[in-house]
């Protein structure tokens, strides 16, 4: 996920990295595929530039189209930023794994947990789906 906000291709593009992070971060990771196409996109210094035109052509709609926004402004590249993203990330997983082994104790210990977690692992399509992105993506 620090990559996202590191990533230089998609400063270029035009893309506002900060708003695609906390998509990625806070609700799912479904939003990392949308985020890569447009980083992918070069800004084209042709493609931007306007034919040019005779003094008797009237005003096309092409030629009177506005330039695209200006990309951005880069976020800090602080090492400050990138210690507490990795700070606040390690400190979730070790909360989620600590939960998940000692967390409510009425539910059975921890090899009823584990049973449950293969029961579920091969029995729901949306829980492998989490469960690969967590694997793949964090």
């Amino acid at each position: 996920m620090p990559v996202v906000l590191s990533d230089r291709r998609a400063a270029t593009a035009g893309v506002d990295r900060l708003k695609w992070w906390l998509g990625q971060f806070f609700l799912t990771n479904i939003f990392f595929i949308p985020f890569m196409a447009l980083r992918g996109r070069a800004p084209a210094a042709a493609a931007l530039a306007l034919p040019a035109s005779s003094p008797t052509d009237a005003p096309s709609s092409a030629s009177a189209a506005a330039s695209p926004p200006p990309p951005p402004p880069p976020l800090p590249r602080s090492r400050l930023l990138r210690t507490a993203v990795g700070g606040v990330g390690a400190t979730m997983s070790a909360v989620c794994v600590a939960w998940a082994v000692a967390a409510r104790p009425e539910f059975g210990g921890l090899d009823a947990r584990a049973e449950h977690f293969m029961h579920l692992l091969y029995t729901d399509r949306v829980y492998f789906a989490f469960v690969m992105d967590m694997v793949l993506y964090r």
